[in-house]
């Protein structure tokens, strides 16, 4: 019973879209005929109208309603990505700056003659 009640709904779904493309077909034929030209103009030309007033009215809701909100979570994501690369930007800097103490401690230990086991990296010759 299921089955058959499945089956006759995805017929009645093909007959809907057969139905449709038969429609689509038929107002581009009779479109093309020098018989209703004047109609068909006069409806593209409303139709048209119709569709450049309908994205006016989108244009300007997108542009009072979405881009502000838009344009305040970039604004959020700016931030956290400025905040972010000074972050790394400080720990690169503080790295560096630890690298190069410990490089110049090591030369200076090995002057002076001093063996120290955390400045060993540094390859001086005495």
């Amino acid at each position: 019973m299921l089955s058959k009640n499945l089956k006759m709904h995805k017929e009645k779904g093909i007959i809907k879209y057969i139905l449709a493309v038969v429609a689509v077909l038929a107002v581009v034929f009779i479109s093309q005929q020098n018989l209703f030209r004047g109609t068909t103009q006069t409806f593209y030309n409303g139709f048209s109208e119709k569709v450049k007033r309908s994205l006016a009215g989108a244009t300007s809701w997108v542009n009072a309603n979405a881009v502000p909100q838009i344009s305040s979570e970039v604004k959020k994501g700016g931030e956290a990505l400025k905040e972010g690369a000074s972050q790394a930007k400080e720990q690169v800097t503080q790295n560096v700056a630890e690298k190069a103490k410990n490089y110049f401690s090591g030369i200076v230990d090995s002057i002076l003659g001093k063996n120290n086991s955390v400045n060993s990296n540094c390859n001086v010759n005495q």
